[in-house]
Formats: C-alpha cells, structure tokens, sequence
C-alpha cells in the first residue's frame, strides 16, 4: 500500500498486512493505492526513489526515476527543499486517465507521463495547498514549473513564451477557448476551465517571466512557497504579493488583465494607407484593441 507521508509502521497478520502513514504536509484530499507491485528502487542524497509497476517494465521505471531525479535538483535549486524523504511512481489502473499528484507519491495510468509536472504539485498544492473547490492556480504553476525544467536541463532558460503561434488560428482559437478568467477556473471537468487553468494559467506565467527575468521570477516563485502559511489556501492574490515584495514593482495592471479577465487581447489592423515614394511603397496603419485595451509590448 502506498499512502501520503511517511510509512510509519508495516505489521503482517493473519487478516493481511496493516500499513501506517503520516503526512506532515497539509493536503486538501486524500489518495490511496494498493497492488502487488513490482517495485524499482534509487536511493538519491539520502531518499529513496520508486517505480511501482504493476505491468513490470524496467526500462521505463528507470527512465522515470532519471526524469525524477533531474527535476528533482532543478525544484529544490529554485523553489526550495523537497519536503519527504521518499517519492514513488505509482501505476494505477483508474479511476482516472490522467497521471494524478499526492505530494509524496503520484499515480499514472500505464506509462510514466508528466513526472515533472505531478512532482511540481508537492510544491504547488501541497506546501501551498490548492483546495480544488475554488481554485486550480496549481496547475497552471504545474505546467509551467514543467516547462521552466525542461528549459533548464536543456539549457536554453529565456525566453519562456515562445512558438506560441505556429498555427494560424492559434490565436482565434482562444478568443472562445479561453472564456473564464484564470482567477474563477476551478473545474478540471470542464473544457474550458481546464483550457484555462492549464493552458493559458501557464502562458501568463512564462510572459511575466519574461517581464522581470528568470532571477526573480524563480525568486517569486520561492517567496511564495516560504512565505505561506501551513495548512492554508494559496492563491493568485498571495502570488503577486510576493511579486511585489521581491521585484519593488506594483504588477497589478498585469495580474488584473491576464488573470482577472476572460479571453485575450484582439487586435486588428485600421487605415491601412500605400503610398507611392519614387520605385517603393510606404505602408501605415494604426493596431486597434477591441473592447477595454490591455498594455502589450
């Protein structure tokens, strides 16, 4: 049995074996899972790594704890220590299609997927809790701190936000894709708020970076994780006070347009004028926001 926390106590009985947990780290639910695994075990600086499998697979129990492992150095260099002295990757043959976090351990369905991202959660919705009901900012700081690692063990950190728009209608496809503002995504059932939450929470996330550099962004990040209270809910709000606190800067007209309101910025072209000058044109035109304008670059 794989529990939440520590194992404490492993007792054999005539009825079966009695496994105890205990969790330190205040979680807003609780997960479970029991099998006769075939277990792949690391010991890493002191803590043991695991693949429990229920389909043994070596190779990729393996591949999975190196991903671990590497993120692993990458969250507690920038976001601060790794709060167990254990993680397991946990096989799981439902209830859900997704790979899914517990904070010291995390299941998935078949393959090792999002191993970074569901470790990032021990950080965004563990420490900091995320309580599901009113909120998923946890995802969106998931899916970005997966994309912040992979640009790290690449190499190439800056810029965060790029190749957004490789298909045309990239663009047009979020006019409607994202059509609840981040700060009232809650649903992970819903297309639109997992749109949001997910996808466009992330983006928000790599642009800010952008703004204020990789240095405080990663030390926001940080602040935000040692500045929380136990066993409270974490939220946007709190995110961008510590923003605040480490850049000097109010960033309230950024929060307040990309987490506050629905949807994007749509612009479009007007009195677009060629003029002829000698063998070449001269093209001019104004860029027009529709609705309440926001501040791009």
């Amino acid at each position: 049995a794989v529990g939440q926390g520590s194992l404490v106590s492993k007792q054999e009985g005539p009825d079966g074996i009695t496994f105890v947990y205990r969790n330190e780290i205040a979680t807003s639910y609780f997960s479970l899972n029991s099998a006769p695994y075939f277990i792949t075990s690391r010991n890493v600086n002191g803590r043991t790594i695991s693949a429990c499998q229920i389909r043994e697979d070596k190779s990729g129990a393996e591949s999975a704890i190196n991903e671990f492992v590497a993120s692993m150095s990458i969250f507690e260099k920038y976001y601060g220590p790794y709060p167990y002295t254990h993680y397991e990757l946990v096989q799981t043959l439902g209830p859900f299609d997704s790979a899914l976090e517990a904070y010291s351990f995390a299941t998935f369905p078949g393959g090792y997927g999002a191993v970074t991202h569901e470790l990032s959660h021990t950080w965004w919705g563990g420490i900091v809790p995320n309580p599901y009901t009113r909120s998923m900012w946890n995802e969106g700081f998931a899916n970005y701190s997966d994309s912040f690692a992979r640009r790290v063990k690449s190499g190439k950190v800056s810029p965060a936000l790029r190749s957004q728009h490789a298909a045309p209608n990239y663009g047009r496809n979020m006019i409607t894709g994202y059509g609840v503002s981040i700060v009232k995504a809650f649903d992970t059932e819903s297309p639109i708020d997992n749109n949001v939450g997910y996808g466009k929470a992330s983006l928000v996330l790599a642009m800010l970076e952008d703004i204020i550099g990789v240095e405080k962004m990663a030390a926001s990040m940080k602040a935000y994780r040692d500045n929380h209270v136990s066993g409270e809910a974490g939220s946007w709000e709190e995110f961008e006070r510590n923003v605040k606190t480490i850049t000097g800067v109010d960033y309230r007209w950024f929060f307040e347009q990309w987490t506050e309101r629905p949807g994007v910025p749509v612009l479009k072209l007007a009195n677009v004028k060629k003029v002829a000058e000698g063998d070449h044109f001269i093209y001019s035109g104004q860029i027009v926001q529709e609705g309440k304008p926001y501040r791009l670059p």
